[in-house]
């Protein structure tokens, strides 16, 4: 109940969706978790004017895709030797498109993705070592992936020396 506005039936349905406050919503639920981890979500920068940042999209679809960021950055930036953790969202508001970067100043992306940084999309991959010591399923980002496609969207990493981050272009 935490990272989800409830189950009710308006969050699966694909509609006009304000991104900004979607986000905005979604950021404020999980902030008291990630200020117990000490890590500082930015105010989200805005492009453009944010009551055009419209998307046909259902609220489940970026619930998904932002938690599975906010779970992502929560663990590589445990792992991560910098003064403040930090998390930054911008939005940009194009004539046609909507972009999203999500970044954090975690770890940059692993040397094994250097020649692909896409592959982390691929279902199965994954660089992510649990607590348990056991690797992460490497789904999460497959389906962040999916659901942007399905959304005619697009995904991709963002190229970062410092710190991890993706790019989402949606139409609007």
């Amino acid at each position: 109940a935490l990272l989800m506005s409830g189950t009710e039936d308006e969050v699966f349905l694909k509609k006009e969706v304000n991104i900004y406050n979607a986000i905005n919503n979604i950021l404020e639920r999980w902030n008291p978790l990630l200020q117990k981890k000490l890590i500082t979500v930015e105010p989200i920068e805005v492009n453009g004017d944010e009551a055009k940042c419209v998307c046909n999209i259902s609220e489940i679809d970026i619930i998904i895709v932002l938690n599975n960021f906010l779970l992502n950055s929560a663990d590589f930036l445990e792992k991560a030797s910098v003064d403040v953790r930090r998390i930054n969202v911008s939005i940009t508001e194009k004539t046609d498109r909507i972009i999203v970067d999500l970044e954090n100043n975690g770890p940059p992306l692993n040397g094994i993705f250097e020649s692909n940084p896409d592959k982390i999309f691929d279902a199965g991959v994954s660089t992510k070592i649990m607590k348990n010591g056991k690797k992460g399923s490497g789904i999460g980002l497959w389906i962040s992936q999916m659901i942007v496609h399905d959304n005619s969207g697009s995904i991709r990493v963002l190229e970062k020396n410092n710190g991890f981050g993706i790019r989402i272009s949606l139409p609007k």
